[in-house]
């Protein structure tokens, strides 16, 4: 998922000659504006929880879902589980020093822009990173880190040093890492929208079935049998429908339903975790790993576990599933 902000060039106007300058000032100039620009950006992570997933916020954001998002959104939930396989293979190729491999497998992105993706992106650039950000209408000229590196007093000597290859190379690596951290960010998202969906089949089977129903797989054809059992069912005959050819029907409307849900479960999950400090938590550790990817040579890479919790809950619906289709 591209985005379209960007880290801002640091210059304002370029000086009439290039002076002698220090790589290893101008690397530690660079670095040490770095850390001051996300300590600010950390003081202002609890603002940008309040604002943005609190009742008011979570549902100025996800109004942007009644729309093409509706098949989108649902689509994004199904790719979760391939993406998860790809950060997997990464990591294995990884640790069998397939460097270039890894990287590759790792920064793939499978998921589709939804419109409430670009609108919070756009408070992650605008309100939270103060970054320069110009997309579907929204648009910042901010550029907090600019600003900072060129508040430093030992800036002089080395600013021409900034407008040449160097960097250039080193504004093109920033970018880099905050489009990947960025994009692992929004994939906790749609992992959470999955979760939601999982939650609901779980709590509909349990007050109107009566059954254990944690996903698709079980929550489909314990609604057929529900309904092929039932008094109606007797005077119109559904009772003798095919029990195949019911469950998939259910199971399709059962996913039409969680479809809609994920698109606009938003509205609740996101102040619920915001109230147990889940969104807090998960923004801090998201600016900590910007800001040692902006300042390493190497990538210190991002994760988020949301994905492997709805793995486990597949499973268990695949197993839940099979034990009731099992003979006696």
């Amino acid at each position: 998922m591209a985005v379209k902000g960007s880290v801002p060039k640091v210059t304002r106007e370029k000086p009439a000659a290039l002076p002698a300058a220090s790589e290893s000032l101008a690397r530690d100039i660079v670095n040490d504006a770095v850390r001051r620009y996300f300590i600010k950006a950390r003081a202002r992570v609890p603002a940008f929880v309040d604002a943005t997933f609190g009742w008011k916020g979570a549902f100025n954001l996800h109004r942007n879902a009644f729309g093409h998002d509706l098949w989108r959104a649902p689509l994004n939930a199904a790719l979760v589980a391939p993406a998860l396989g790809l950060k997997l293979a990464g990591k294995i190729a990884r640790k069998s020093g397939r460097e270039e491999t890894a990287h590759w497998l790792e920064t793939r992105d499978l998921f589709l822009r939804t419109d409430v993706a670009n609108a919070f992106a756009a408070r992650i650039f605008i309100d939270l990173l103060k970054l320069p950000y110009s997309h579907n209408g929204a648009h910042s000229v901010s550029d907090a880190l600019a600003d900072e590196i060129l508040a430093d007093p030992r800036l002089a000597p080395v600013r021409g040093l900034l407008e040449t290859q160097w960097g250039e190379a080193m504004r093109a690596r920033m970018d880099e890492r905050l489009n990947e951290a960025l994009s692992v960010y929004m994939s906790s998202r749609f992992a959470v929208a999955e979760l939601a969906n999982m939650a609901a089949a779980t709590g509909f089977g349990a007050a109107v079935l009566g059954q254990f129903t944690p996903g698709i797989l079980t929550l489909g054809p314990a609604i057929a049998g529900a309904l092929s059992s039932s008094p109606l069912a007797a005077v119109t005959g559904v009772a003798a429908t095919p029990a195949l050819p019911a469950a998939a029907a259910s199971v399709a409307a059962a996913m039409a339903v969680l479809a809609l849900l994920s698109s606009v479960s938003g509205v609740i999950t996101d102040p619920a975790q915001a109230a147990l400090g889940i969104h807090h938590r998960r923004l801090v550790k998201f600016l900590d790993a910007l800001e040692q990817s902006f300042i390493a040579d190497g990538r210190a890479m991002y994760e988020v576990r949301d994905a492997y919790a709805a793995r486990i809950l597949e499973m268990i619906d695949v197993a839940a599933a099979l034990y009731r289709h099992v003979p006696a």
